[in-house]
């Protein structure tokens, strides 16, 4: 990742690694789940972009990634994600 960009995308990146050993709250995943999908609409527009009619491309990586090693964190973390993703889709 290209600056200036990237040291937004390890910040992230390590948020969403530190779900890995300790729950979150609600209200912590669902921030960050906004923060991120936030950054990927300004620096990755094409991963947002919806499939038809499949979700976007992101979130469906994130569905399948070490999907079988998730934390429940992790999981609500990428249910979050794919969630706010569809929530903006359906934005006029």
């Amino acid at each position: 990742m290209a600056k200036p960009n990237r040291k937004q995308a390890i910040e992230l990146i390590t948020r969403m690694y530190a779900l890995t050993d300790a729950p979150a709250d609600a209200d912590t995943i669902a921030a960050l789940a906004i923060q991120f999908c936030d950054f990927t609409e300004r620096v990755l527009p094409e991963q947002a972009a919806p499939e038809r009619p499949s979700p976007t491309r992101l979130v469906a990586v994130l569905r399948e990634h070490q999907a079988d090693r998730r934390t429940p964190t992790q999981e609500r973390f990428a249910k979050a994600v794919a969630a706010e993703f569809a929530a903006r889709q359906s934005r006029p």
